[in-house]
């Protein structure tokens, strides 16, 4: 009997993989518009209400891990008075918060209509004032559609979800300095289809009410948003014109472009002098330099083709810089950036005591110490604050916090989660004790007691106990299946042989099935 379910088991993992593979695929063909927000919200509080009346309604669930391996991390803040006091925003993983600079952290957006973080933004005229802007502002596949911007008032220990449920993925949140009632929200729309919910949002009132500042049309949003540290009437945001279906991805456009206003949103100018423009241009990241307010970057990813001996490539990420304004921009680099700027990446910020202290975030985090004439990849010695099999920089840059009052303290996310360093990057801390990972589809085995199995987005294959509590200060049970050299890697479906204990079959990254013994 035991012979035949496991092997049943096995059948049905398989039946499950093959049916749905195919029943998504003929849903998203057949889908052409994506689900009403009020549709999405009417949902959720039924579900609250469920909730409820439910006879099951008093069982917990019980986490059991991983968290050693870290997860994607899309943004982070902070208040620079408060700097031991950090959140982190997961990409599929909600809201996390620490009060001791990281030792320990508690979820404190897990009861919220969504749980796919965009950007976290904390008033600098308050550290209680909080807002977060959800769906990811990574376009990929397994990126998930939000239901607008929440605001905290208390710190994160409750939230209000503040509208803008249309915009399904914010890139970015701006807080007036000195009124936190203003705020700026960039919103990049629908992933797999047009509307007319995006683009630059403006509230006067703290989130009552919003005004669509900036619009191009409904295929162009807005990805980023920043402001001159000296003039808050002075505001950059960043176009992007986009389009992605289950089998292809359109990433550049048109409607790309720099757009600066000097009336708080009144009114935009386009800024073309020295930017390249046009069809091939895709995402773009801003950053203004606190020492220098004259001074804005721009990291672009550009797609123009051309040939390099004898082979069609790209252009790719180029930086460009402006010291009066976005009157004019320069071309910083003449070699190549080697960031790995693309549609899921392109952020670049600037260190706040020198504005020719500069980084970008791609594939890889680049620095730069003489204003973007030249750049250097940043890679250092990584400690683990629980242990993991590799001793590298994780890939995929999504955000990057520096320290106001001690810029050599770099907080840094990635897809192998938070990254703290406090000597610009010669060293990191891998603090790996958030429980967050991306399962894309989970497995059982036939041990007594049974372990489950895994794979993860970008942070490989695992196994562990399902009988472990996750608590602080212990060992991680779980452990990695295969890691690739910079502590991450695809994977997928992942069962353990009903036969034979210690053979686990897998998927990786760009689709190879393979076999080990453990």
């Amino acid at each position: 009997m035991h012979k035949k379910r496991a092997l049943g088991l096995f059948g049905i993992f398989f039946f499950v993989f093959l049916f749905f593979g195919t029943f998504d695929f003929a849903v998203l063909r057949e889908t052409s518009q994506a689900t009403k927000a009020e549709d999405r919200l009417y949902a959720w509080e039924k579900q609250k209400k469920m909730r409820q009346i439910s006879p099951f309604k008093n069982i917990k669930w019980r986490p059991v891990g991983p968290k050693f391996q870290g997860g994607r991390i899309e943004t982070i803040a902070s208040h620079a008075d408060n700097s031991a006091t950090i959140y982190v925003g997961f990409g599929a993983g909600n809201i996390w918060k620490t009060e001791n600079q990281g030792t320990t952290w508690k979820p404190v957006f897990e009861q919220e209509s969504t749980f796919a973080i965009g950007d976290i933004e904390v008033a600098k005229s308050d550290p209680d004032i909080v807002w977060a802007g959800t769906g990811e502002s990574l376009m990929a596949r397994s990126s998930f559609a939000g239901t607008g911007v929440f605001k905290s008032e208390n710190g994160g220990l409750t939230w209000k979800n503040m509208g803008l449920p249309e915009s399904h993925h914010i890139g970015r949140i701006v807080i007036d300095p000195e009124n936190p009632k203003i705020v700026y929200v960039a919103a990049l729309g629908h992933q797999y289809t047009f509307n007319k919910e995006r683009g630059l949002y403006k509230t006067t009132d703290g989130g009552l009410t919003w005004n669509k500042s900036l619009y191009i049309s409904e295929k162009v949003g807005v990805v980023d948003v920043v402001m001159d540290p000296s003039d808050s009437r002075i505001l950059y945001a960043a176009a992007w014109e986009r389009d992605r279906k289950a089998w292809n991805k359109l990433i550049n456009g048109e409607g790309s472009a720099v757009y600066k206003t000097t009336d708080a949103g009144l009114s935009w100018n386009k800024l073309t002098a020295g930017l390249p423009y046009g069809k091939y241009i895709g995402r773009i990241g801003l950053a203004t330099a606190p020492s220098a307010p004259a001074t804005i970057y721009a990291v672009v990813d550009n797609q123009t083709p051309i040939k390099t001996q004898g082979r069609n490539r790209r252009i790719g990420g180029e930086v460009y810089r402006s010291n009066d304004r976005g009157e004019t921009w320069p071309k910083t680099h003449s070699k190549a950036l080697f960031a790995g700027v693309n549609y899921s990446f392109g952020d670049i910020r600037v260190s706040p005591e020198d504005e020719n202290k500069v980084y970008v975030l791609g594939v890889n985090l680049m620095a730069s110490e003489d204003g973007g004439r030249t750049f250097h990849p940043i890679k250092g010695t990584v400690v683990h604050l629980l242990y993991h099999s590799t001793r590298a920089l994780h890939l995929d840059q999504h955000d990057l916090w520096i320290d106001p009052k001690d810029p050599d303290r770099l907080l840094l996310g990635n897809d192998g989660g938070l990254f703290i360093s406090r000597d610009r990057g010669k060293n990191w801390l891998h603090v790996n004790n958030i429980p967050t990972a991306e399962f894309y589809a989970i497995s059982l085995d036939m041990a007594e007691p049974y372990n489950i199995y895994g794979g993860t987005q970008d942070n490989s294959a695992l196994f562990g106990p399902a009988n472990q509590e996750i608590e602080d200060g212990i060992r991680d049970p779980w452990q990695h299946i295969w890691i690739d050299l910079w502590g991450g890697g695809d994977s997928y479906f992942t069962l353990a042989d009903p036969e034979t204990a210690g053979i686990i079959y897998y998927e990786q990254q760009f689709g190879p099935l393979k076999r080990k013994n453990m």
